[in-house]
């Protein structure tokens, strides 16, 4: 996705993520 990647903290370690599609 091209989108704004909003930067979460996922099992305690920060990734990107993406809301619309949850691939990455």
């Amino acid at each position: 996705c091209d989108t704004s990647l909003e930067k979460i903290k996922l099992a305690g370690r920060s990734t990107h993520f993406c809301p619309q599609c949850q691939e990455g």
